[in-house]
This record gives C-alpha cells, sequence and structure tokens, in this order.
C-alpha cells in the first residue's frame, strides 16, 4: 500500500514566513486517493498562529476566497437538472455521479477533484477582473487548515496517521 506524507504548512526559515504545499503536492494526494493508501500527517501546522499570513514558495502573499467549503452545494446529477440555471446560482458547485460515486467540482480555486490550488493565488491573478475581490482575503493559517479539514474528509480510501 502506498505512503504519503503531507505537510499541507511549513514554515520557511530563509524567507521567515509560513507556506502552503504547492498544488502538485495536494493533488498527489487527491489522486492516492483512487486506491486505499496511507496518509501521513506532519501537524506542525497546527502551532502556526492561525492568523498569520501564508505564503507561496517565493515569499508572495497568496489570496483566497472567502467561502466556506462545507456552503458549497452538491447536486446529484440527472439529466433532468439544468446545470445551466445551477452554475448561473452558484459560482462554486458540485455534482454527485453516482456510477462512479465521485464529486465533480466547479468553482473558482478548486480543480474537478476538489484540491483546494492555494499557490496559484497571488496578488497579479486575483487582480484579474474575472474575481469579484469582494470575495478574497490574504491567505491564513486558519483558512488553510480549515479547508485541510474539508479536503480530507472528502477523501474515500485513506488511512490517517501523525507524524
Amino acid at each position: 500500500m502506498k505512503t504519503i506524507t503531507f505537510r499541507p504548512l511549513r514554515r520557511v526559515k530563509k524567507l521567515n514566513k509560513i507556506v502552503v504545499s504547492s498544488y502538485s503536492l495536494w493533488y498527489r494526494i487527491t489522486t492516492a486517493d483512487y486506491n486505499k493508501f496511507n496518509l501521513i500527517i506532519d501537524e506542525e501546522y497546527k502551532t502556526f498562529p492561525s492568523d498569520e499570513f501564508v505564503y507561496d514558495h517565493k515569499g508572495e502573499l497568496l489570496f483566497w476566497f472567502t467561502i466556506n467549503p462545507a456552503d458549497i452545494p452538491v447536486y446529484t446529477y440527472s439529466p433532468l437538472l439544468d446545470f445551466n440555471k445551477i452554475r448561473a446560482e452558484h459560482r462554486w458547485l458540485g455534482t454527485l455521479y453516482t456510477k462512479g460515486q465521485h464529486v465533480n467540482y466547479l468553482g473558482p480555486g478548486l480543480d474537478a477533484y476538489g484540491t483546494p490550488t492555494f499557490s496559484h493565488f497571488t496578488q497579479e491573478r486575483v487582480s484579474d477582473p474575472y474575481y469579484n475581490l469582494n470575495e478574497i482575503e490574504p491567505l491564513t493559517v486558519a483558512t488553510v487548515r480549515h479547508w485541510f479539514g474539508w479536503f480530507l474528509l472528502n477523501l474515500n480510501n485513506s488511512y490517517l496517521q501523525k507524524k
């Protein structure tokens, strides 16, 4: 059985900043979840102050959306649903496909599997007119912890362990 050790946040001494793991590391867990696997979580992230800002590997401040992931509606797929209407009402949503028992997500900051893309949302990226600045704030440790919990709850085949 595959084993992955994961550290969602770490303090980089050279930058003296807290850095979030790259999208590719988060996605590695998502793809490992296709089969049973051991997930060892380095709990250093729990020691960081909740209100401290989070940066990318270059030391650039990151931003994230103010939505609570638990508030993302998930619709069970049916050809009778009007997904154009649903998308017009919800910026974030999930579609549960019962045949494969998986949810396909749609919304900024998430890939189709619900993997957060924290490391992508720099100041330059969120300045794009596509993003509503009223729903974005600087990324904090508390926000990453919250989304990490939601991310873990969506795993189906992991055996969690502490490091």
